[in-house]
């Protein structure tokens, strides 16, 4: 049983106490003043139990309503208690009785008032005291919170334990299917019957295992349709259920005893059947089968729950989507939910919550007429069409008294609909078919649904992939891919995303409509969705987005139960979009003015300005006044409202209210004309939200891009005209391990397990298939402890293609960030090895070759680079882009500069009015009263160079001497001037000589530059090379106001470049840095302390580091402490770790769950390696600090 955890001195009970008091003080003693206080404090117990407490909530009660004044309710919809609130003017014990007299439940009852509280439960007292003492409330609550009716509590049970035994009990349901299937002939005439009709009206790769499953269901819960619905004749009404107990007849025809067998589960039935009897409102009773359905699906069909997303929409959404698309009609086209000829479809049902709530919409003298001919809706899952029958149904008998089957409803996938003429004919029954093909040649005028969030399986040996449809998967590369700038346009693959290009088609062949759809929002910002974006507004006059935030991937803060509608991982959007009829007279737009009229938010239009100002008046946290965010803004004026369309509406509620606040918010805009929307003008990349962007951006050279690529670098004005993804494997645990021979053996297993398939597949068809994709998902073995299979993988079985293994292609790679690991570099056994076999195609190529690697497009975590001298993995860098400074043939030979000759002209031009014999390039040379000072000893080799910070010690700048004195920094509007001027000795390029020198710094060649290198005394200015613009780059990306500036732009696109004032600064210091992140393991050891166990004997061994609390100390094992961590080490951050936190994160013994691979980090021939490298990349982290702190006052454009 659980228990209330809290004490007289709780913050909440002394907040109670001092609320009271206060309005004690002002006089405020009637019912209506204090209840709000103790209200609180029950909604905060309430908490502990994930119970909401709902007020002011009526209760069907015989010929009349209960009021209470709170109801505690549980996930389930099951009420846990009831509270009423007096005033200590009212008299207690009469109102307890005129309660109880009116019909008040008495199983657990609080009456409150002030000073006094009685409880009474199972109709007897079992409470009655003081309550103005600490003490005594506590003990009132807990007597109220903790009770927990039998019946409730064998429910729960019932439901975890329905949810573990269901398994089970289906696998042995299964084992019965199968055996009937060899031995009964009735049932495999039967089956194969129902198959055929699964196959043409649901999906004609539907496995038999898929239609097995339809029959356990049905069988498994066919019972509570007949008692918690009390709709006994439920099988014979339903035309599908019908259908499947043909089959389920024939299975029962030889041997099996379906009573006996689903006697097993009486006591479950019992549980729930029991539970659902007190519950009298017919809502309340949905949102109870719902979750038992969510329960049943989550303990029997995962594989279902995951492929179509089954997540039930909360009643607040329901109820604020339906009265928004009603107003929108009236406002936009002069009609109603009510009139003839709007026709509503909800093409993915569910349990038929819209249908439903449409229908309460409707005027009672036109619902008969709606219900028989212009309601329609889809659903391709058994057990939710089944319950969306009973609801439908069941709420048109209580509108009319009057029971008549729902024919609006399909048994069909609506995505089945887009394709060819026929192929969703004979739909498991001739009735059906007729209902698809009426609804098809309808004209559809409103679609609102909650579609399938689900993008695909996990992992493909799980075979659980979402199923393909031609036409609505060719509609959306046509349109939103085929007009999206990213690169990565997977997330395209989502259902929602086809679901609102099939709802989007449907409404503009009826050529005018509303789609209200409640989805993932990821399409409002992402850069994957740029594409659809364009669309939505050249499709649609008018676009309403209401974001409800709640995504907890974006946000770590965020919890998914807490403050997620839906309690789930992705943020969630609530999205009006409406066609208007170009052929008829425009209807008044939405900021008509006067009473009724929508409230836009006005935000004067900037121009090149990409900035938000909050113009709401609405105070944090307060769930009726949220603060409206978006993107750039134009003024909501008359000229603006009549025209100007498509127009883009946008507002977003508080990130971190709980979803209770989200919907009280909801209900009390009602609809969304109450809401405070903020019109947005999407920029020329289709980017809604341009809050943070900064204009001048634009204006910078580009890293790289995808025109860059082509043979002209120079004229797309690119600085790399290569750049890749790093390796994407899709098999890590497979093509990676910190043990060269491990990971020999792991791949020697795979290989041959592949090699075996395409033997097989071989000798199945003798002709290799090139071009079309076959469906392999049947034919290859799914054993974890052999191989993972992926897509790419199956396609090349497919063409026959062998692998044959190579010491060769054991690699070196860095995984993440300063994690080092072998790799097996094959095109196979990895599923996309980009261009690399162009940048690092032997081992050879890592003694000379460098990449620098940046976040990808459209990642939320925060920007970072690092450089490299082996392949990275993709997501070393979220999603990583990698720009190398070499490219080979893939034999390593034909080395190229990946610098463009353009990117280098432009370099020099920028800078060689800069430069000068006394000087560097990068700043004004110095006066030539100056130059004497400054240079009375020049160094034979370098020319002096400009630095800003006066006070740097020489260490941080490289092996240079100390700065002369002379000079001084003058500001001017912000922009530095004048610049200190430093003599230098000679600077060599520290990845050439000292402590963990690798190799020199080849030669330049290629693309027909000659690049020099530094200049001697004599010789005139320092010249700019391809290589100091590599390190001149990467020196920048480590600005912190560039990361700062840019932080919203970096998310959307790759780096630009600036010119800064001064050039030489950056590259060196990129050069600096260089030396330190790929040369991290030959730095310096930090002198840690280490602190050893008495006791224990020496041992070198990592299973799991821990970093302790304070971060000075990390527990490396049992025997060894490192202690005396810097604070500063930390400051230098990868994303949202630091490189110690990296360290401490992948140096550790792991083995994976499906494959049984171990990953062992220790090394046996160098068992101190792990704690020299820690100890090396605190040096690293300090001395990268430092490098990014002389650069942080330098101005970077």
């Amino acid at each position: 049983m659980k228990t209330l955890n809290i004490r007289p001195d709780h913050k909440a009970i002394k907040d109670y106490f001092e609320e009271i008091s206060k309005l004690g003080d002002l006089g405020h003693v009637k019912e209506g003043s204090v209840a709000p206080a103790f209200s609180s404090l029950l909604k905060k117990c309430a908490q502990q139990f994930n119970y909401t407490l709902v007020e002011q909530y009526s209760e069907k009660n015989g010929g009349h309503s209960n009021r209470y004044d709170g109801l505690l309710v549980d996930e389930f919809k099951l009420h846990h208690g009831i509270w009423e609130a007096k005033d200590t003017g009212d008299k207690l014990d009469v109102e307890i009785k005129k309660k109880f007299e009116r019909g008040y439940p008495n199983k657990n009852i609080m009456f409150q008032e002030p000073k006094r509280i009685v409880i009474y439960q199972n109709g007897r007292q079992v409470f009655d005291e003081d309550v103005t003492k600490p003490e005594k409330l506590v003990e009132a609550l807990k007597i109220f919170f903790e009770f927990e009716q039998p019946i409730i509590e064998d429910f729960h049970k019932a439901v975890e334990q329905f949810k573990a035994e269901i398994p089970r009990l289906a696998q042995g349901l299964q084992q019965i299917i199968d055996e009937e299937q060899a031995k009964n002939q009735k049932y495999k005439v039967a089956f194969a019957s129902f198959a055929e009709l699964c196959k043409k009206s649901i999906n004609p790769n539907i496995s038999e295992a898929a239609l097995e499953e339809m029959l356990i269901q049905h069988l498994l819960t066919e019972r509570l349709f007949r008692t918690v619905f009390n709709n006994p004749d439920f099988i014979k009404r339903n035309v599908i259920a019908a259908e499947i107990e043909k089959v389920i007849e024939a299975l029962a025809s030889r041997s099996f005893n379906r009573s006996e067998f689903t006697s097993k589960l009486d006591r479950f039935y019992r549980a729930i059947e029991e539970a659902a009897r007190d519950i009298k409102d017919w809502s309340e009773m949905q949102g109870f089968m719902n979750t038992v359905y969510e329960k049943f699906f989550q303990g029997f069909a995962i594989k279902v729950a995951d492929t179509h997303g089954i997540v039930y929409t909360p009643q607040p959404i329901v109820n604020f989507m339906v009265k928004s698309v009603e107003d929108i009609l009236q406002r936009e086209f002069g009609r109603s939910l009510s009139d003839e000829g709007v026709h509503i479809l909800d093409p993915f049902v569910g349990t038929g919550n819209f249908i439903m709530n449409v229908m309460r919409s409707i005027r009672q003298t036109a619902l008969t007429q709606k219900y028989e001919n212009e309601l329609h809706c889809n659903e391709v899952m058994l057990l939710p069409y089944y319950v969306a029958c009973m609801n439908i149904e069941h709420e048109y008998w209580e509108k009319t008294g009057t029971y008549q089957p729902f024919e609006g409803i399909c048994f069909v996938d609506t995505f089945q609909l887009a394709e060819p003429d026929g192929s969703y004919l004979f739909s498991m029954t001739e009735k059906n078919t007729e209902r698809v093909e009426k609804q098809k040649k309808t004209p559809i005028f409103v679609i609102i649904s909650n579609p399938p969030y689900n993008a695909g399986q996990v992992n493909e040996n799980d075979n659980n992939k979402n199923r393909k449809y031609p036409v609505i998967d060719k509609r959306v590369a046509e349109t939103y891919a085929k007009d999206s700038s990213a690169t990565n346009k997977n997330a395209l693959s989502d259902v929602y995303v086809k679901a609102i290009r099939w709802a989007s088609d449907r409404i503009n062949k009826n050529g005018e409509g509303i789609v209200a759809v409640v989805t993932n929002n990821s399409f409002i910002d992402q850069i994957a969705f740029d594409g659809m974006r364009k669309h939505l507004k050249d499709e649609f006059d008018l676009v309403y987005v209401l974001d409800l935030g709640g995504n907890v991937r974006k946000n770590p803060k965020l919890s998914g139960t807490t403050h997620n509608v839906f309690g789930i991982q992705v943020g969630v959007s609530i999205n009006f979009f409406i066609k208007k009829s170009k052929d008829k007279p425009p209807h008044p737009s939405p900021l008509l003015e006067g009473e009724g009229a929508m409230k836009i938010v006005s935000v004067a239009k900037r121009e090149g300005s990409a900035n938000i100002e909050n113009v709401s008046s609405g105070k944090p946290g307060d769930p009726t006044n949220p603060s409206p965010a978006g993107g750039r803004c134009r003024e909501a004026t008359d000229e603006g409202v009549l025209g100007n369309l498509p127009r883009i509406f946008y507002s977003r509620v508080d990130e971190y209210w709980r979803k209770e606040q989200k919907y009280e918010f909801i209900d009390s805009r009602v609809n969304e004309s109450k809401i405070d929307w903020e019109e947005i003008v999407p920029d020329k990349n289709n980017t809604w939200l341009t809050e943070g962007l900064s204009d001048d951006f634009e204006g910078f050279i580009s890293l790289g891009t995808k025109e860059g690529k082509e043979e002209n670098g120079k004229a797309n004005k690119v600085i790399f005209k290569m750049f890749s993804n790093g390796v994407k494997t899709n098999r890590d645990v497979w093509a990676y391990n910190f043990q060269r021979e491990v990971l020999a053996r792991n791949i020697k297993n795979t290989i041959d397990t592949y090699n075996e398939h395409v033997f097989r597949w071989s000798r199945l068809n003798p002709k290799p298939l090139k071009n079309n994709k076959p469906d392999m998902d049947g034919f290859v073995t799914i054993d974890d402890k052999k191989i993972s299979w992926s897509r790419d993988l199956k396609l090349d079985l497919a063409r026959e293609k062998l692998v044959d293994f190579s010491e060769i292609e054991l690699r070196v790679s860095i995984y993440r960030p300063y994690i080092k690991s072998s790799l097996y570099f094959n095109r196979i056994l990895n599923e996309e090895v980009y261009v690399f076999p162009k940048i690092f195609p032997t081992p050879e190529t890592e003694s000379e070759n460098k990449v620098i690697c940046v976040k990808g497009i459209g990642m939320d975590r925060p920007f970072f680079a690092l450089m490299a001298d082996c392949i990275p993995d993709v997501q070393l860098t979220p999603n990583g882009q990698t720009f190398p400074f070499y490219t080979y043939n893939e034999d390593g030979t034909g080395r190229k500069e990946n610098i463009t000759d353009w990117a280098l002209e432009e370099f020099r031009k920028h800078y060689s009015s800069f430069a000068g014999p006394s000087g560097s390039a990068g700043s004004p040379a110095p006066s030539p009263s100056k130059q004497t000072d400054n240079y009375s000893n020049p160094s034979p080799s370098r020319q002096a160079e400009n630095h800003l910070d006066p006070s740097l010690p020489s260490e941080q700048v490289g092996n240079h001497s100390d700065p002369s004195p002379s000079g001084r920094r003058k500001k001017d509007e912000g922009v530095l001037k004048t610049f200190k001027t430093i003599q230098k000795p000679p600077h060599p390029d520290p990845l050439l000589e000292g402590e963990g020198q690798k190799y020199k710094n080849p030669p330049t060649e290629g693309e027909g530059q000659k690049c020099e290198n530094p200049l001697t005394e004599g010789e005139g200015p320092r010249q700019i090379t391809k290589w100091d613009i590599f390190y001149y780059v990467y020196g920048l990306l480590h600005h912190p106001g560039y990361r700062k500036e840019y932080e919203a732009n970096l998310r959307r696109e790759l780096p630009r470049i600036p010119f800064a004032p001064d050039f030489w600064a950056f590259s060196d210091a990129g050069r600096k840095l260089a030396d330190l992140h790929v040369n991290y393991e030959s730095q310096t050891e930090y002198p840690l302390e280490m602190v050893e166990v008495p006791g224990v004997a020496l041992d070198w061994r990592v299973e799991k580091m821990k970093l302790s609390k304070d971060k000075t100390q990390i527990v490396y094992n049992d025997f060894l402490t490192l202690a005396g961590i810097p604070p500063e080490v930390f400051e230098y951050r990868l994303g949202n770790r630091s490189a110690l936190d990296w360290i401490i994160d992948q140096y550790r013994v792991t083995t994976d769950e499906r494959s049984g691979i171990t990953n062992d980090p220790n090394k046996d021939d160098e068992p101190e390696y792990i704690v020299r490298l820690i100890k090396k990349i605190v040096t690293v982290s300090i001395e990268t600090v430092k490098i990014v702190k002389s650069l942080e006052p330098l101005p970077f454009k």
